[in-house]
């Protein structure tokens, strides 16, 4: 009975792979290895791909383990020093007559890392940044960059990616840490392999890459874009005579469109992309083929989504590309470039309509305030600071008011005491001349006082009190 028969199968395939992950089995196998790598008549008798191969499968059964297992087989691999030895897989020489195996065996070694990359990809990131000089890092990036046509450049190109998704980066310092090295020290050879001269699938494939790099690296890949000048490269290849090369360089303006990033659209317009491309359809004529169908797509992509500075770099350009585009139609293609004047001038008008509105804000804040000064001149209303400032004028002034009279004084004495206190009060000395300056109530006494019964009487004299 199969139900029997699978747990059993099962039982026999996990003990066998416990059996042959011991430690002391994976130490002797990645020695042999490591020997046999050296001997050039060892690997021409064909034990090198065997031994290869059987690393592969032990991996390959590993995958079917518990995770805990799984990660204790991988570790007790890595301690043995398994990718010093998928270094020297990968970037092993061989000789011309037999390039085909060679690439076999190093496609085999790719296979080994993408296991690691599925399952454990940080154990295959530390190794990377403990080593010094070139590295497992440095061989894959060369790899990519030699022309192969056994695959092994697509196979790399996809390890590639795997090991920079940030993605499957956990802790922000390691994707800080390893985006660094990568961009520091290998950037620049991808950069420059980008060009006129390099083979076709290559650009391809490089091109590919920094499409990812655009998508997940937003930090990284636009300072090293400005370091290496890649930008202008790319436009160049919209020249190219493989209609591969030009898809590709389409597809990243395409994904720098997508990003509406101020940076990408500043520099797609710096750098005249738009005349390149419309360049690159007109030349096409009217074939109706992958090309076509791309910049249709593109061109649609900024009218349905409304990219002013693309837009408004089509429109205001030298030669006009809209209308050279639309006197260049079919019925199948004039709806798209269409949308593209329509929304331009729709984004005209609204600018227009935006100015107004603010112009009109601005001069109705000034006619309300000037309405409110005239209201306060009619009607006599005062402000809070206004009203607050008299009410303490008034509190201050009652404040430093006469001070009672004595209720015990006659009238007579009472008149003569605030004639006194008046004198007293009035007499205030003037800055800068030391003379009194009396200030009213007046209520002095004569100096002379004649009397009014005699005329030969003497004068009183009195003195001014």
């Amino acid at each position: 009975d199969h139900r029997l028969l699978t747990p059993f199968l099962l039982f026999l395939r996990d003990d066998m792979i416990t059996k042959r992950t011991e430690p002391e089995f994976l130490a002797t196998l990645l020695n042999q290895l490591k020997s046999v790598e050296s001997d050039s008549s060892a690997r021409s008798t064909g034990q090198w791909k065997d031994l290869v191969g059987f690393l592969l499968e032990i991996c390959n059964l590993a995958k079917h383990l518990n995770p805990q297992e799984r990660h204790k087989v991988l570790s007790s691999l890595i301690k043995q020093g398994l990718f010093d030895v998928i270094d020297r897989i990968i970037s092993c020489p061989g000789d011309s007559d037999k390039c085909e195996d060679d690439d076999c065996i190093r496609m085999k070694g790719m296979d080994i890392l993408k296991l690691f990359l599925q399952f454990d990809p940080a154990l295959l990131r530390d190794f990377m940044k403990c080593q010094k000089g070139t590295g497992l890092l440095g061989t894959l990036i060369d790899t990519l960059l030699t022309e192969s046509e056994s695959g092994l450049q697509e196979q790399t190109c996809s390890v590639i990616k795997m090991l920079l998704d940030p993605g499957s980066m956990v802790e922000t310092e390691e994707k800080v840490v390893f985006l660094d090295t990568f961009y520091q020290n290998y950037f620049q050879k991808i950069a420059e392999k980008i060009s006129m001269q390099t083979d076709a699938v290559t650009v391809v494939l490089l091109l590919e890459l920094v499409c990812l790099f655009i998508s997940l690296h937003a930090i990284w890949i636009k300072y090293n874009l400005l370091r290496t000048g890649l930008l202008p490269k790319v436009k160049a290849l919209l020249r190219r005579r493989e209609k591969i090369v030009v898809l590709s360089a389409l597809r990243l303006v395409r994904t720098c469109l997508a990003t509406r990033d101020e940076f990408y659209m500043t520099h797609i317009v710096k750098y005249s992309f738009m005349e390149a491309i419309v360049e690159t359809f007109l030349a096409n004529g009217s074939q109706y083929n992958m090309l076509h169908s791309a910049v249709l797509e593109l061109l649609n992509f900024i009218g349905k989504e409304n990219v002013k500075p693309i837009l408004e770099h089509m429109m205001r350009s030298d030669g006009d590309l809209i209308n050279k585009l639309m006197g260049n139609s079919t019925k199948f293609t004039y709806k798209v470039f269409e949308q593209l004047q329509v929304m331009y001038l729709e984004n005209v008008d609204d600018d227009m309509y935006t100015a107004k509105s603010e112009e009109q804000e601005k001069r109705t804040a000034v006619a309300e305030m000037k309405f409110v000064r005239m209201r306060k001149r009619r009607d006599g209303s005062m402000d809070k600071e206004e009203e607050d400032y008299f009410e303490s004028s008034d509190s201050d002034s009652e404040d430093k008011g006469t001070p009672p009279v004595d209720a015990g004084l006659s009238t007579g004495e009472h008149s003569e005491h605030n004639n006194a206190v008046a004198v007293d009060e009035g007499e205030k000395q003037c800055p800068g001349e030391g003379r009194v300056v009396l200030q009213p109530p007046y209520n002095l006494k004569p100096l002379v006082d004649y009397s009014l019964e005699g005329s030969g009487s003497s004068p009183n004299h009195e003195n001014v009190p």
